[in-house]
């Protein structure tokens, strides 16, 4: 019994002894990022991002090391008035981090730049339903809830319908539905449609802004910066935003990930 208690006690103290050995074998922004883990909602919608790019795998590695550049800007940033040393384990960085602001504003970011990924991903899909002529004369179904508000895409024969309690994005011009989803609270002024017919642009409440997946409902970018979308610009993978607080129009740049605001044109 003595024996086997003794024994205990060393495998304990093995892995002890251990710990710091395999935490200076790990880098330090992995251990950082462990230590202060980013919140299941942001994992999830990077899988979904990754699993949206299954298959590709140049543009999957491009992703992954641009996450991995995101990732160790987020340790390193938050880690600056920290002394993070080589031997330090994940319990042991997880009792010195203070600055929880820093991570939070990070990770704000990082999720901004996963939206902004999907987005583009779906803005560059093909057309959700082909563009094709309408014939002289067609019947769409009767929506009874039909709040009078409607967008329909400019190069996909999709329509989306707005009803009290959910938008209804339907096959034109054979009116076949094609999904439906809530519409979210304080959902007033107009919805735009993108030029392929995949992603909705819907203004929510004064100061919200969300960019949806018409085919799963899924909010893939959402914004409180800017309150409304004017117009697509499919050509150039673009939009036009309004600006909360100030109603600056701004150059969403889908392709690179960037929003500028336009220059004042000066009157003559």
């Amino acid at each position: 019994m003595f024996f086997r208690y003794l024994l205990l006690i060393c495998s304990c103290a093995v892995l002890i002894a251990c710990n710091p050995i395999s935490a200076a074998l790990t880098s330090t922004n992995e251990k950082i990022n462990s230590a202060v883990p980013l919140q299941d909602a942001t994992k999830v919608a990077y899988n979904a991002l990754v699993s949206s790019l299954d298959g590709n795998s140049a543009e999957l590695k491009a992703l992954n090391d641009q996450y991995a550049k995101l990732m160790g800007v987020r340790a390193l940033t938050c880690t600056t008035r920290t002394p993070i040393r080589r031997f330090d384990t994940i319990a042991n960085i997880r009792a010195k981090v203070k600055d929880t602001d820093c991570f939070q504003k990070q990770d704000a970011r990082l999720v901004e730049w996963i939206g902004l990924q999907r987005l583009s991903i779906a803005i560059n899909l093909p057309a959700l339903e082909p563009l094709s002529p309408f014939p002289g004369k067609a019947m769409l179904p009767n929506f009874s809830d039909f709040s009078g508000q409607a967008s329909i895409a400019a190069e996909a024969n999709v329509l989306i319908v707005k009803g009290a309690q959910q938008f209804t994005a339907v096959q034109l011009p054979s009116g076949k539905a094609i999904h439906s989803f809530p519409v979210p609270d304080q959902t007033y002024r107009p919805a735009v449609l993108s030029a392929n017919g995949r992603v909705l642009a819907i203004p929510v409440g004064s100061r919200n802004l969300r960019m949806v997946e018409i085919e799963t409902g899924n909010t893939l970018w959402s914004t409180d910066d800017f309150s409304d979308l004017i117009t697509w610009l499919p050509q150039a993978q673009a939009a036009l935003l309004i600006q909360n607080g100030t109603g600056i129009p701004h150059l969403l740049d889908i392709k690179n990930g960037k929003i500028e605001a336009l220059p004042a044109t000066k009157n003559a």
